[in-house]
């Protein structure tokens, strides 16, 4: 990734913890991460 000054999305994998009550599915979420250097 190069600092270019126009947004860019990176995909992020995480899993739900097994005996969740949840249907299987696709599920979407946003994620907004601030980098500060």
């Amino acid at each position: 990734m190069t600092a270019t000054g126009t947004p860019t999305s990176i995909a992020i994998y995480a899993s739900i913890p097994a005996a969740q009550s949840q249907p299987a599915a696709t599920y979407t979420d946003a994620v907004v991460a601030t980098v500060t250097f």
